[in-house]
């Protein structure tokens, strides 16, 4: 197995493992950041053996869906398939009939439509009752497709950008992208595209609109998700592998120098020896930082708690009883993103099952939901769809 595929093969077993937490769906629509580094890396290998490829994103969905609109698979010529558009219900017809369909143009629509008819059931496999539509695109081995421009800028974070596709009528598949850093690339003319696409670079949601009888699809590229993990203690060793397989990027600070060495957490993108009198010193803290502070020290845990607080930050969990975080506070209010003790209340024992806990929750906190059994939630499992908006 390549190591292309073992890396997929490792995400989906994450995304599994994840789910006993009762957030499966949010947790697996998590993974595109981690699908696109693995859809880059085939690209790359594709052209270096001169291999033509097929880009397969979905980009509409109408009722329920295993993946959301911006999943994306990428099949080479050579047979290596990389991501995933679906619960594997999906992948096969695409498979199968990808380089037929895109053999005399380089971009098409392949809408796939099991929630009236029966038959789609047998012939797709669908095990959700929508509609999935989803753009397929040849790529030549000399080409420079706009979407792998965008995606390796939006990978190195810290911010995002918007990748805009026409999704209907004679030009689909002509693009527009809106880099991290503002600067604008496009193959579609028309003011409103842009002026929409600028909207999203602001908000962060994606989008589906139409213009002139036209949908284009507007996607928010995010940048890797930033964890600030704060200790490195033995504990912290699984938190980080889970944290990287969904494609997050990992920062490990500790104030023992020999506990916050690179070789003990060798898939962290950074790990620091912290200043105790100024702990956020050398650490970028954004509004997408999430962080969890487990250094099993109160002096250094109250340090970044203190330093943390003020900060906009998405998510702050910290490790231990309520009473030592409250002690910690010592009456100051805490916001609405402090979550402790860290973690969802799955039985966890183990530094493991710990880790899993913790990644968990801060899955569920930013998708908004409770963290509970889906059995138990009302109304549909999955987020609302992406609905076509005129706008012309």
């Amino acid at each position: 197995m390549t190591r292309v595929g073992r890396d997929f093969f490792e995400i989906q077993s994450l995304a599994i493992f994840i789910a006993s937490s009762g957030n499966a769906t949010h947790a697996i629509m998590r993974l595109e950041m981690k699908d696109d580094g693995l859809i880059l890396a085939a690209w790359a290998e594709a052209v270096r053996q001169n291999s033509p490829a097929i880009l397969a994103t979905v980009v509409k969905v109408s009722g329920s869906a295993y993946r959301s609109p911006g999943a994306r698979m990428l099949l080479t010529e050579a047979g290596i398939r990389t991501g995933s558009i679906s619960g594997g219900c999906l992948e096969s017809d695409v498979l199968k009939k990808a380089w037929w369909i895109t053999g005399d143009r380089p971009a098409a629509l392949r809408v796939y439509d099991n929630s009236s008819d029966e038959e789609a059931i047998w012939e797709f496999g669908l095990g959700c009752n929508g509609i999935v539509h989803v753009l397929l695109e040849r790529w030549s081995a000399g080409a420079r497709p706009l979407t792998v421009d965008l995606l390796q800028d939006c990978s190195t974070g810290p911010g995002g950008g918007v990748l805009a596709s026409i999704i209907s009528g004679d030009r689909v598949g002509q693009k527009l992208a809106i880099f991290p850093d503002g600067t604008l690339r496009t193959e579609i003319s028309g003011h409103q595209i842009v002026l929409h696409a600028r909207e999203v670079f602001e908000s962060g949601e994606s989008a589906v609109i139409e213009i002139d009888g036209q949908e284009v699809f507007l996607e928010y590229v995010a940048p890797p998700l930033p964890l600030l993990i704060v200790g490195a203690g033995q504990d912290a060793l699984p938190l980080v592998r889970f944290a990287k397989e969904l494609g997050w990027q990992v920062t490990v600070v500790d104030g023992h120098s020999n506990q916050a060495r690179p070789e003990r957490f060798p898939s962290a993108d950074r790990v620091l020896v912290c200043d105790p009198v100024h702990p956020l010193r050398g650490l970028t803290v954004n509004r997408n930082t999430c962080a969890v502070i487990m250094s099993h020290s109160y002096p250094q845990d109250e340090a970044f708690v203190k330093a943390l607080l003020p900060k906009p930050i998405r998510y702050l969990g910290v490790l231990g009883p309520r009473k030592r975080t409250d002690r910690m506070l010592a009456g100051l209010e805490a916001p609405a993103h402090l979550h402790s003790p860290v973690g969802l209340d799955i039985g966890a024992d183990s530094p493991e099952e710990i880790a899993l806990s913790v990644v968990s929750e801060i899955q569920a906190a930013l998708t908004g939901r409770e963290g509970g059994m889906l059995l138990h939630r009302p109304g549909p499992i999955h987020s609302r769809p992406l609905q076509s908006e005129n706008v012309a």
